[in-house]
């Protein structure tokens, strides 16, 4: 399976450039406040079983494009951070952590697994799912991790990458995010990072926290002779206009579902360039029934 829109046409194009401007930042603390995470709750569970994917977003990975920092953001405000990296998901596992974190899987996942996602998240665990952009070649609107959203009533947006030639940090598809709404996981949030995502397609019952704005465009994805897919960060007549929305939350059951599409927020390299980590933190707060910190500390 390629992952086009990721890493044939973006990441390849600015690996050498992200490298010499990205300075991975501080990922050990020294001074936190920590919320009280309770006990059925503070165990967080990864889901990394697809296998191809390498140190893209793992959270043990250090390295640029790893999210160790995303994990020891959550271990310093008092959970604990597992991963998966076999399949399949199942009631037995889920039973023991109070939020599952799928955060850009390549693999598809059976309908026995999604059922015990939902069934999970109905008797009140939390459930956060950052996509990311997918092409045409990987898969239709049942890839991955967006036949789970869709079992909630949500969808992504496939083959398109959010582009913004105005509002942007360093290059186009690296957007900023400042039309935020009022929620407990937007809290002290006043802008973030938005990087190589997609959009939500339909939030359905879920309620959108977060938008793009109006010059951000949705860059449609061509097929390369190599069988992935490209871009040309252009805006084409063909290609839709934000706002877009980026962000949003559900309740569901006894339980909440947080609803992203750009993972690419989470890695080392950019999780503190701004508030992207706030916004992390607050969303397995709520999916895990804690309180927000009274004062945020990134670092001492």
């Amino acid at each position: 399976m390629s992952r086009n829109l990721k890493f044939n046409f973006a990441a390849k194009k600015y690996k050498i450039l992200l490298i010499l401007f990205l300075v991975i930042p501080i990922l050990f603390f020294s001074s936190l406040h920590i919320a009280s995470a309770q006990p059925n709750n503070n165990k967080i569970l990864f889901d990394e079983s697809s296998s191809n994917w390498g140190k893209f977003n793992n959270i043990h990975s250090i390295g640029t494009y790893g999210s160790s920092g995303f994990a020891n953001l959550l271990q310093n405000y008092g959970y604990s951070t597992t991963v998966y990296k076999d399949k399949p998901i199942t009631p037995e596992l889920l039973k023991d952590y109070g939020v599952l974190v799928i955060m850009d899987q390549t693999r598809n996942y059976t309908d026995d697994e999604i059922n015990a996602i939902k069934d999970f998240v109905n008797n009140g665990g939390g459930l956060f799912i950052i996509g990311s952009t997918w092409g045409n070649t990987d898969g239709d609107q049942n890839y991955s991790y967006n036949k789970i959203a869709r079992s909630f009533g949500v969808s992504y947006a496939n083959n398109e990458i959010l582009v913004n030639d105005k509002d942007y940090v360093f290059f186009s598809p690296m957007i900023e995010i400042k039309d935020i709404r009022p929620s407990p996981i937007t809290n002290n949030v006043t802008n973030f990072i938005y990087m190589m995502g997609t959009y939500l397609k339909d939030p359905g019952s879920s309620t959108v926290v977060a938008y793009t704005d109006s010059y951000t465009w949705a860059d449609k994805g061509h097929p390369a002779a190599d069988g992935t897919t490209t871009s040309n960060y252009q805006k084409d007549t063909d290609e839709t206009s934000g706002p877009f929305p980026v962000v949003s939350q559900m309740q569901y059951g006894n339980g909440k579902v947080v609803f992203m599409a750009a993972a690419y927020t989470y890695i080392n390299a950019v999780i503190y360039r701004s508030d992207e980590w706030k916004l992390g933190l607050n969303s397995v707060n709520w999916l895990a029934n804690n309180p927000n910190p009274t004062t945020y500390k990134p670092s001492g």
